[in-house]
């Protein structure tokens, strides 16, 4: 893997990880992310660290690969579609 693609994929980790500081602060009831379709599949991603951050803070969480196009988006590419509700919402 070249450097700079390293560094942007080290970059987009620490995106998803950095958003659980505003989560924390502003406390919404729903999240909604979006990611490549492979971020699901390591036991040690930063999606399972984002998820256990999440549950920690009292959300239920859930995360699927689901084809891109059946939700209008004009690709044909597969993408994980996070969404974590809040305690009052669970």
């Amino acid at each position: 893997m070249s450097e700079g693609r390293q560094f942007k994929r080290e970059s987009d980790a620490n995106l998803l990880l950095t958003t659980l500081n505003l989560i924390r602060e502003f406390a919404p009831d729903a999240i909604v992310c979006e990611n490549v379709e492979g971020i699901i599949d390591a036991k040690d991603s930063v999606l399972s660290q984002f998820r256990h951050k999440l549950e920690d803070q009292g959300y239920a969480f859930d995360a699927k690969v689901v084809s891109a196009a059946r939700f209008g988006v004009a690709q044909r590419r597969r993408r994980t579609i996070a969404l974590a509700l809040g305690a009052q919402h669970g």
